[in-house]
């Protein structure tokens, strides 16, 4: 039987969802997500928050991407990509 990771993308929230109510990652849930990386899924963040707003985590969680942000009506990537 096969042990390979079944997803390729996650998606996560951050309010209530990621975050803890101090606005921090607990462990057990980054080491979930280098896990699903490292198995070879991708990791996205959406969230009603600004950009702004989430720099200071994603930057702390070490995350690579860009959230699609305010509501899922703007969504950023490092240039040269296009969303």
């Amino acid at each position: 039987m096969s042990t390979l990771f079944p997803y390729r993308l996650i998606a996560t929230d951050l309010d209530g969802t990621l975050l803890r109510e101090d606005h921090s990652v607990s462990r057990r849930s980054r080491d979930a997500l280098a896990a699903a990386t490292a198995a070879g899924a991708a990791h996205i963040v959406v969230t009603g928050r600004a950009v702004p707003w989430t720099r200071p985590i994603l930057e702390d969680l070490g995350y690579e991407g860009s959230p699609s942000a305010a509501r899922a009506r703007r969504c950023t990537t490092p240039a040269p990509a296009v969303c």
